[in-house]
């Protein structure tokens, strides 16, 4: 008899063993689980598209600055550009715009001649030539240090035609041409944002410190000019994907902008 309870009430909890299992399968993680990740899934993805458009915008802009780096170089050998032309078109800088679309190769759709063009290109020359940095006097590091030595009065300078403004009055010779900046592909609103008022009094400081060094070695050597190509390029890359969210007026299309400044290789032989 007792051996018999004791069975039925094995077999009862057994029964209410089986119970609590079931009770616990209701209340298993697993669920929760699924519904967190259907809230974090569509963050996760936003994140990772946010990635890969990040990673074309980076490519977009390396690929657009090796091809800036390799028109600059190109036009600062100084064999393919003649500033001496007084018609645009005779100056060569079609050359630096051709060398450029050699360089990127099809990797980016850059369009600067063609009816609906999507890019800019503007190179522009300048040349501070200073010569002699003293006058009564021996060059030494007094005169390139204190700019107030130097001699300006037989300075040769050559600029572009200001945008939107005027150069303050530089001492010496000035020759302002519009020869001196190409302008290829979309006009407004791409322009140059170089400071080219601020720019030739750098290079002016730049040259009469170098004669000056040049000449305190030598007082018989021929003084050196410094003349420069600055090529910008303007881009607007479209988004890879355009996905809602992450394509917006703000930040499709993605603005690319790129300048590399040069000088230009040129024999000291004057």
């Amino acid at each position: 008899m007792i051996r018999e309870l004791q069975n039925l009430t094995g077999h009862n909890r057994r029964e209410w063993g089986d119970v609590d299992g079931c009770a616990e399968s209701h209340t298993s993680p697993r669920g929760q689980s699924l519904v967190e990740m259907a809230l974090i899934a569509p963050i996760l993805l936003l994140m990772f598209l946010g990635v890969l458009e990040v990673g074309w915008a980076l490519r977009g802009y390396l690929v657009l600055l090796n091809a800036n780096r390799e028109a600059t170089r190109f036009a600062s050998r100084g064999a393919y550009l003649d500033f001496s032309q007084l018609n645009i078109e005779d100056v060569g800088y079609q050359f630096v715009l051709q060398h450029a679309m050699d360089s990127l190769s099809g990797q980016l759709p850059l369009d600067f001649t063609g009816d609906e063009p999507n890019a800019t290109m503007i190179i522009t020359h300048m040349e501070v030539d200073t010569r002699y940095p003293c006058v009564d006097k021996d060059c030494d590091d007094e005169c390139s240090a204190d700019p107030d030595t130097t001699y300006p009065n037989d300075d040769h300078i050559f600029l572009p035609s200001p945008v939107g403004g005027s150069y303050d009055d530089p001492d010496g010779v000035v020759v302002i041409s519009d020869t001196f900046r190409a302008q290829y592909g979309i006009g407004a609103p791409a322009h140059t944002t170089l400071v080219t008022d601020t720019l030739w009094q750098e290079l002016r400081v730049q040259n009469e410190a170098l004669n000056c060094q040049l000449m305190a070695k030598d007082p018989a050597v021929a003084p050196s000019a410094n003349s420069v190509i600055i090529v910008e390029i303007f881009y607007d890359q479209p988004q890879l994907l355009g996905v809602p969210i992450i394509s917006n007026r703000f930040t499709d299309p993605i603005p690319l902008y790129t300048n590399t400044m040069m000088r230009i290789a040129q024999s000291r032989q004057r």
